[in-house]
């Protein structure tokens, strides 16, 4: 105006020479000192070409300036459409223009080109934290250094797919605000998609308390929590004692009975509505054993455990099957040990965990000490297919909770491997299958951590059903006395027709290697079901591994060029030289330890 040049926030206008822009309102300052300008949508019109000038101050010096130009062509083009959204979408609660994130758990992301388009040359997926400017209004995003990260807690970035772990939010606790863009490269365009996120708060300023400060395994004890407040609201309450849940509840106060053990500390986590957790860790108690509750449930039917194991309250029966499950392991260590102590071989009566060194002793052989082990392991026999029997009638809820707790008390109920009747094997392995069945189911709404804290617990039953149910045929274990009983009835109609077939093997031999197949079937498709819900949340690169006593499971994902003379296990497993044309196909790898060795002998 009058040959002056006009800024672009100035209000005035030359008639003559009218603002470029179609909408004056259409731009925003992208920093406070003015040395950014953002162009927002629609604000140019089609097929122009803009110049924008520049002209900067010293601050030392204003009567010195610089200026500069550039040009900016405005061309129609459509470009590819990238969706972009959670693979597990319960995880990702809209929150205006961001979704929200748990710092507890992992985020992982896909993308998927919509409409025609030429081949994928690259994809390469940029985080960005964010800072709020809350004078201006507009965040200012930060490009995050990945590099260092890569394949630590970043997985797949130049993949459809794109995983961060939750170590990411626990680190950098201070930045609320996150950006995951992707980039798609086509033979002839670029495609950017981006999704933001916002940090879920976790629940805030409470505490818990547990009463009484010690007690028996009989003893109730109440956990109550007070004070903590969420934006989302309280979801629930969850109790662990030695990294098992032993009960969950919405309500803030909860009646448990625990597990033995001196000095335990309990774990508290408390969940939102939109599944963020915090930890709280109750002060140490000690649970004494109570040997004359134990001594009623193993000689009278009639006793206070029984009693309310029948009521089919779920947390009442998960905490006393964990107590119970814990007291039975507990006693068969010792008739063990007392029976080891008296020349009786080890490997004739038990099969060790994965973790125990077995020595052989010079001690003399000692029958009646086999007599009374026999005696013992029996009449616990007994008593344990009946308290597995109860977990046939307990509902499973769709809940990862529920899942978790009634998973947890099977991987205990089981581990005394020579205590399983054929019985008790089929009700264990049939429920553990229902179970996974049902976390197979909604897989895709749990966390990983959730999804992998279940899967532990199934595939440790599943390795202890199929230890117990193989080890009678391999001279491992002991016959109890209720399968011989139970085998030394006349076969069936079926098992007639194979008369012939009955001198070549003892009756009990043959019903324990006909459910010896149909427990291995069970826990094979067990074992897949578990492997499908667990890939959902592994990305390329990323391993999970399972290491317990019972069992070694390892998943992971890899491309087949990274598999070429790839080494596993130390070396034990190594893959010859791969070449492929398709080196960015993915392939999922499963490496599983069980402590049995399964023999198939083909009586029939």
């Amino acid at each position: 105006m009058n040959s002056l040049l006009l800024t672009i926030d100035d209000l005035r206008n030359d008639s003559s020479n009218p603002s470029c822009l179609s909408n004056r309102t259409g731009w925003k300052f992208g920093h406070s000192n003015q040395s950014s300008l953002i162009i927002l949508s629609r604000s140019l019109q089609s097929n122009q070409t803009y110049q924008f000038m520049v002209e900067m101050s010293n601050r030392q010096n204003a009567s010195q300036h610089a200026t500069g130009y550039v040009l900016v062509k405005v061309e129609d083009t459509r470009p590819i459409m990238i969706a972009i959204g959670c693979v597990i979408n319960t995880l990702c609660a809209p929150n205006s223009e961001y979704q929200f994130v748990n710092p507890t758990t992992q985020i992982a992301l896909f993308s998927i080109p919509i409409g025609n388009y030429s081949r994928i040359e690259n994809i390469i997926w940029n985080l960005y934290s964010g800072e709020i400017n809350s004078t201006a209004n507009y965040s200012q995003w930060i490009l995050f250094n990945q590099i260092q990260f890569e394949n630590i807690w970043f997985f797949g970035r130049n993949s459809s797919n794109f995983t961060a772990t939750k170590q990411l939010f626990l680190n950098y606790p201070s930045i609320q605000f996150w950006k995951f863009e992707v980039v798609y490269s086509f033979s002839s365009e670029t495609s950017v998609s981006s999704l933001n996120f916002i940090i879920n708060q976790s629940p805030q300023n409470g505490c818990c308390s547990i009463s009484p400060s010690n007690g028996t395994i009989a003893t109730l004890f109440t956990i109550s929590c007070s004070n903590w407040s969420d934006e989302d609201g309280i979801k629930d309450y969850s109790i662990y004692s030695q990294k098992s849940m032993i009960a969950f509840s919405s309500l803030p106060s909860i009646e448990v009975r625990l597990p033995f053990g001196d000095n335990q500390v309990l774990l508290v986590e408390i969940r939102d509505e939109l599944n963020c957790v915090t930890q709280y860790n109750l002060s140490s108690i000690s649970v004494q054993t109570d040997s004359q509750t134990m001594s009623n449930l193993l000689t009278s039917p009639n006793n206070s455990i029984v009693n309310l194991l029948s009521t089919g309250h779920q947390n009442t029966i998960g905490q006393l099957l964990t107590s119970v499950s814990q007291e039975f392991n507990r006693m068969s260590t010792e008739n063990i040990n007392r029976a080891t102590s008296n020349g009786i071989p080890i490997a004739s009566i038990s099969v060790s965990s994965l973790t125990n060194q077995c020595q052989s002793t010079n001690i003399s052989f000692n029958q009646s000490a086999l007599v009374e082990f026999n005696k013992d392991l029996n009449s616990q026999a007994n008593t344990l297919e009946y308290i597995i029997s109860l977990t046939q009638n307990l509902p499973i809820a769709t809940t990862s909770n529920s899942i978790i707790l009634q998973s947890s008390s099977l991987a205990q109920l089981t581990k005394s491997t020579n205590h399983l009747t054929r019985t008790s094997i089929s009700i264990a392995a049939d429920k553990c299958y229902q179970l996974t069945l049902a976390l197979h189911s909604m897989s895709m709404k749990m966390t990983q951590e959730d999804a992998q804290i279940a899967a532990k617990q199934l595939i440790q039953c599943a390795s202890n059903v199929l230890t117990a149910v193989n080890s009678p045929l391999q001279e491992r274990t002991i016959v109890l006395d209720s399968d011989a009983l139970q085998a030394s009835g006349s076969f069936d109609d079926y098992e007639i027709e194979l008369e012939s077939e009955w001198l070549k093997v003892d009756k009990n031999t043959y019903y324990q290697q006909k459910i010896a197949d149909q427990v291995a079937n069970q826990m094979n498709e067990l074992v897949s079901r578990l492997t499908s819900t667990l890939n959902i949340h592994i990305n390329v690169g990323q391993q999970l591994v399972i290491n317990t006593s019972e069992v070694f499971m390892s998943l992971e994902s890899q491309t087949m060029q990274s598999l070429s003379n790839k080494q596993f296990i130390d070396g034990l497993i190594r893959f010859p030289s791969i070449t492929t044309n398709q080196n960015n196909s993915k392939i999922f790898i499963r490496v599983c330890f069980h402590i049995y060795l399964f023999i198939r002998n083909n009586y029939f």
